[in-house]
């Protein structure tokens, strides 16, 4: 691939919602219940926040258990 070719993006396809409240766009899915995402909103929520639950453009969704409880 040369510099002047554009690349084609892969979209973000699930919302990944942290327990601050705040949500993130990723292409995959959290590879396990303790995974970690910075806040995206720069507010000072932190950078190890844990994902609460996903939903996918597809009608998909999930929760994690571990911090539901």
């Amino acid at each position: 691939m040369r510099n002047d070719e554009s690349r084609r993006r892969v979209p973000a396809r699930f919302t990944i919602w942290l327990t601050c409240g705040c949500s993130v766009r990723k292409k995959d899915l959290p590879m396990g219940y303790r995974v970690t995402y910075p806040c995206p909103n720069g507010m000072g929520h932190g950078y190890r926040l844990r994902w609460t639950r996903w939903v996918d453009d597809r009608n998909g969704s999930g929760y994690n258990p571990e911090v539901q409880g």
